[in-house]
Protein backbone atom coordinates (compact mmCIF):
# COMPACT_ATOMS: atom_id res chain seq x y z
CA UNK A 1 0.00 0.00 0.00
CA UNK A 2 2.94 2.75 0.72
CA UNK A 3 4.64 1.49 -2.24
CA UNK A 4 8.20 0.20 -0.39
CA UNK A 5 9.62 -3.08 -0.32
CA UNK A 6 9.67 -4.67 3.01
CA UNK A 7 12.35 -5.82 4.54
CA UNK A 8 12.88 -9.90 4.22
CA UNK A 9 13.48 -12.00 6.80
CA UNK A 10 15.61 -15.65 6.56
CA UNK A 11 16.77 -17.60 8.78
CA UNK A 12 18.89 -20.82 7.90
CA UNK A 13 17.03 -20.86 4.64
CA UNK A 14 19.84 -21.59 2.27
CA UNK A 15 20.84 -24.90 4.12
CA UNK A 16 17.87 -26.31 3.37
CA UNK A 17 17.68 -25.74 -0.32
CA UNK A 18 19.99 -27.31 -3.03
CA UNK A 19 22.25 -24.68 -5.14
CA UNK A 20 19.73 -24.03 -7.82
CA UNK A 21 16.87 -22.88 -5.00
CA UNK A 22 19.86 -20.83 -3.16
CA UNK A 23 20.39 -19.18 -6.83
CA UNK A 24 16.62 -18.31 -7.18
CA UNK A 25 16.25 -16.96 -3.63
CA UNK A 26 19.08 -14.34 -3.69
CA UNK A 27 19.07 -13.68 -7.46
CA UNK A 28 15.45 -12.20 -6.57
CA UNK A 29 16.47 -10.14 -3.33
CA UNK A 30 19.31 -7.95 -4.98
CA UNK A 31 18.21 -4.28 -4.52
CA UNK A 32 16.03 -5.46 -1.86
CA UNK A 33 16.49 -5.15 2.16
CA UNK A 34 17.09 -8.72 3.11
CA UNK A 35 18.62 -9.95 6.57
CA UNK A 36 19.48 -13.61 6.28
CA UNK A 37 20.93 -16.01 8.84
CA UNK A 38 23.30 -18.75 7.91
CA UNK A 39 25.53 -21.37 9.78
CA UNK A 40 27.58 -21.58 6.68
CA UNK A 41 30.18 -19.61 5.59
CA UNK A 42 29.97 -18.93 1.20
CA UNK A 43 27.13 -18.41 -1.04
CA UNK A 44 26.64 -14.86 -0.94
CA UNK A 45 28.23 -11.98 -3.41
CA UNK A 46 29.96 -10.16 -1.03
CA UNK A 47 30.05 -7.11 -3.24
CA UNK A 48 26.01 -7.15 -2.92
CA UNK A 49 25.85 -7.59 0.68
CA UNK A 50 27.12 -6.29 4.37
CA UNK A 51 28.04 -9.73 5.61
CA UNK A 52 28.35 -9.79 9.57
CA UNK A 53 30.22 -12.98 11.29
CA UNK A 54 29.37 -14.22 15.13
CA UNK A 55 31.33 -17.22 16.92
CA UNK A 56 31.41 -17.49 20.16
CA UNK A 57 29.18 -14.81 21.12
CA UNK A 58 31.44 -11.45 19.29
CA UNK A 59 30.96 -10.50 15.88
CA UNK A 60 32.72 -8.58 13.37
CA UNK A 61 32.08 -7.06 9.84
CA UNK A 62 34.06 -8.66 6.95
CA UNK A 63 35.92 -6.30 5.24
CA UNK A 64 35.80 -7.34 1.38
Amino acid sequence: QTGECPVYLFDDVLSELDDARRAYILSDMKGKQMILTACERGGIDPYLSNVIYTEGGSYAPTHW
